[in-house]
């Protein structure tokens, strides 16, 4: 680890802990740290880097895996790992959560998995959380506003058209009714299905009864 070398020459204050590092070894590893510890700013020259609003653990397991230390996260921390290796332009660690995070995917956290894979820039984590969209339950689905056509486009070739799937597209409609109404027609028209197939099925019939009046207006019945 880097504090059992005694020539570290950095130091990473994270929220009130230290971790005693090595200049050369963190600027290899990320740009961020690169432009801060080469360009004769303050923390260059002091050997001192503050790391606001970063969790103390994950900092550490980061900072370690530059180090070649095991490198494993949970589902407790590997959102708030890739969020930092992001922030502070650890690539190559970054991808590393990434990996680890694919697995824990789950119909519970799907929505907020896919707003991240959406906000990195990070087509693995969309698709693997997409298929898990047919078992979301609308009620816990806050964060739903955040998705655009775009995304509904991406999750809808991805994922099975189920009822659960039909409420949540329209639970997201209702978020900002008059602008998407026009976009919930032609994100039906990709799912090819029919409105005599809409009203077959028990679950969406009933689903059509019961947002009647938006679906008429969007053209869907």
């Amino acid at each position: 680890m880097a504090e059992e070398n005694k020539a570290s020459d950095l130091v990473l204050e994270v929220a009130g802990n230290k971790i005693h590092c090595h200049k050369v070894i963190m600027a290899a590893a990320s740009p961020f740290f690169k432009v801060m510890l080469t360009s004769g700013l303050k923390e260059s020259i002091e050997g001192h880097v503050k790391l606001p609003g970063a969790r103390y653990d994950v900092i550490r397991k980061i900072v370690d895996a530059v180090y070649g230390q095991d490198f494993v996260l949970d589902s407790d921390n590997v959102q708030d790992a890739l969020m930092a290796c992001h922030q502070y332009g650890f690539t190559l660690i970054q991808e590393r959560c990434v990996q680890q995070m694919l697995p824990l995917v789950n119909n519970e956290n799907c929505l907020g998995v896919y707003i991240l894979g959406k906000k990195y820039d990070i087509a693995e984590l969309k698709a693997k959380a997409a298929p898990h969209f047919c078992d979301i339950c609308a009620e816990r689905s806050s964060n739903l506003s955040h998705l655009s056509a775009h995304d509904w486009d991406f999750i809808i070739k991805r994922t099975k058209f189920s009822p659960s799937l039909f409420q949540l597209l329209i639970y997201w409609v209702h978020f900002d009714r008059y602008a998407r109404l026009v976009a919930l027609d032609s994100i039906i028209q990709q799912v090819a299905i029919t409105k005599c197939d809409l009203l077959r099925d028990s679950l969406f019939r009933e689903i059509c009864e019961r947002e009647k009046c938006l679906l008429l207006e969007a053209n869907v019945l």
